[in-house]
């Protein structure tokens, strides 16, 4: 072990080691200044250490130095030891160097380096602390070979521009449980790979992490703590710095990148080209938002509430647990809410979606989307395009929107909207409420009573199981009840009315209106226009039904296929009075010589006296 100088003392001189492994001490008490740059050299030696217990100062320079070829040499900096320099503090070339810090090593200079590295397999282990301009800068040696670089941080690293900055062609391992920070940019990224494992914080004034070439892996582990404070303006010295983004880390490039995040974020997480994966685990959260970018990428939550935005190209974004805000931006994307009360925006393109559980809102925007609300009350919007919705359990609100679109409100007591468009919409279980809108739509109930209204233009509605409400609106319509007792309004136009089994309310309302009776107890009411009103011949029993307001000579009754050859000869045998009614018996209706096996009546309220075999047709 060589002693640089004597206990106590302060030299004004620069030290140039001589030969390979020896061992230097500068020791506590002592200084060592540099007149002339550097204080202590390696120059091309290697294998040797330089142990600092007292001070070395880079009076005009570097405190230490060593050249691209003096490798495998070692500085180790005691918790009493202090590097100094203007320029830079240290600055280590060869290969295989290292420098282990527990003291304090500073650059005084407004644009100085406290540290450069630039040697393959160089490795920085500060648990002490290092300010400057910069705190730690890696530098590609050697452009012609990737090189690898490690930095490990329990201490702090305090810099005004850029905390620790890894440029050029090699790969980078970062690993921080200390502070690493710096008023413009935490860490800064260039390269072919950059890992880095953060357990401590990473706080910088205008970004946290910014890579800018790198294929990058970044960890941020539980209690972790990425930050962008966002007070500090760019500085225009560093040509890696970004536009004034806000985020805690901003991943650019066409590679690769990755980030697990089981601490925390404040900020934005911005991914860039290439096909990225941001992955939340536990409780992981970002205080801002994650956007992946162009490429295909894959944006997964965490149990927290999470806004993931896809960006360009056919994203997977999955929110997980919390109430997560989900945006597909462009390209076709897939996405999941799952637990929490999400909110989801397709975007361009033709995306898949499903809330999940909770009581999810979902929009799918532009493009031919499909959506599958998944459990809880939920809101969907198709948007444009030829959409697919699907409301599954719950009372759910559903809006098609433009386009043909297809809604099946599924289980629950859903509102249902077809909008713009030539729509099928079917509520399936509860009692939903589906309107047609404009355009030629289909409408079915399903089970449970459910209020139908078709809208605009010429609708079919079909009430199924269930005692439903069916409303034609405008345009020709086609109403069909269904099973149980159903209320069926034809509206303006033209329309057809079939109740089917129960006991039904037939209401033809303006315009000519065809009106089935079917079996069952049911009421007929034509509304104005010449309506006709057919009795099928093809059911056993039709019950006993009443037309409300039959005007003879403009409406009609018919009752074809019952085996008659004349009406007179029919109503002779059928047609009865009570009171003011006319009552035909649809069992003495039949020939007798070759009946049909129907039976029923027919009253024809206030008729009594006032029709006649014009008004029938058999």
């Amino acid at each position: 072990m060589a002693l640089i100088s004597g206990v106590g003392t302060t030299i004004t001189n620069n030290y140039t080691a001589i030969g390979g492994e020896n061992v230097y001490l500068i020791q506590q008490g002592e200084t060592l200044i540099g007149d002339a740059a550097p204080a202590f050299n390696f120059d091309t030696t290697d294998g040797n250490t330089l142990i600092v217990r007292g001070t070395v100062s880079g009076a005009v320079g570097s405190a230490v130095v060593g050249l691209a070829d003096a490798e495998g040499n070692q500085v180790r900096v005691a918790s009493d030891g202090l590097l100094t320099g203007t320029t830079n503090a240290v600055l280590l070339y060869g290969a295989s160097s290292e420098l282990m810090n527990r003291g304090q090593i500073g650059a005084s200079h407004s644009t100085g380096f406290a540290v450069v590295m630039g040697g393959d397999g160089s490795l920085v282990n500060n648990s002490g602390a290092i300010t400057g301009s910069r705190g730690v800068v890696v530098e590609d040696g050697n452009p012609a070979t990737v090189d690898s670089y490690t930095i490990i941080n329990s201490g702090r690293i305090n810099a005004g521009s850029i905390g620790a900055i890894a440029q050029g062609f090699f790969n980078v391992t970062i690993e921080n449980s200390g502070l690493i920070r710096s008023d413009n940019m935490a860490i800064g990224l260039e390269g072919d790979h950059a890992r880095i494992e953060n357990d401590g914080r990473i706080v910088g004034g205008l970004v946290g992490i910014y890579n800018s070439a790198a294929e990058m892996q970044l960890f941020n582990n539980e209690g972790g703590v990425i930050k962008a404070r966002s007070v500090a303006p760019p500085n225009a010295q560093d040509p890696m710095t970004p536009a004034l983004l806000s985020s805690a880390a901003y991943l650019g490039g066409v590679n690769t990148d990755s980030i697990v995040n089981a601490g925390t974020f404040v900020g934005d997480v911005i991914l860039g080209a290439g096909d990225d994966s941001y992955l939340g685990l536990g409780t992981g959260w970002v205080d801002g938002v994650v956007e992946g970018g162009a490429g295909l990428d894959v944006l997964t939550g965490s149990r927290a509430s999470d806004t993931l935005i896809g960006g360009l190209d056919d994203d997977e974004i999955n929110g997980r647990g919390g109430n997560d805000s989900l945006f597909g931006d462009e390209g076709s994307d897939g996405m999941a809410g799952g637990a929490g009360h999400d909110r989801m925006f397709g975007g361009s393109g033709d995306d898949w979606m499903s809330g999940g559980g909770g009581n999810d809102w979902m929009a799918g925007e532009d493009g031919n989307d499909v959506l599958h609300s998944g459990a809880g009350n939920d809101t969907l919007y198709g948007g444009a395009g030829l959409d697919a919705l699907n409301g599954e359990t719950g009372d759910d609100l559903i809006h098609g929107e433009g386009g043909n679109d297809t809604i099946f409100g599924e289980d629950g007591a859903d509102s249902v909207y077809g909008d713009d468009g030539d729509d099928w919409l079917q509520g399936d279980g509860g009692a939903d409420l589906i309107v047609g809108g404009a355009g030629r739509d289909i409408l079915v109930g399903g089970a449970g009573a459910d209020t139908l209204r078709g809208g605009g233009d010429g609708d079919i509605l079909h009430g199924d199981g269930g005692d439903d409400i069916l409303y034609g609106g405008t345009g020709a319509d086609e109403l069909y009840g269904g099973a149980a007792n159903d209320k069926l309004f034809g509206g303006t136009d033209m329309d057809l009315l079939l109740g089917g089994t129960g006991n039904d309310v037939l209401r033809g309302q303006g315009g000519d209106d065809t009106l089935f009776a079917d079996s069952g107890n049911d009421q007929l009411i034509g509304g104005a226009g010449a309506d006709v009103f057919d009795f099928a011949v093809w059911l056993d029993d039709l019950g006993t039904n009443r037309i409300l307001d039959f005007e003879a000579g403009i409406d009609k009754i018919v009752l074809a296929g019952f085996g008659v050859d004349t009406v007179e000869l029919a109503l002779g045998r059928a047609l009865s009075q009570s009171g003011s009614n006319a009552v035909i018996d649809l069992d003495l209706l039949n020939d007798p010589i070759t009946p049909t096996p129907n039976s029923g009546l027919l009253i024809i309220v206030g008729a009594w006296g006032q029709i006649d075999a014009s008004d029938f047709i058999i």
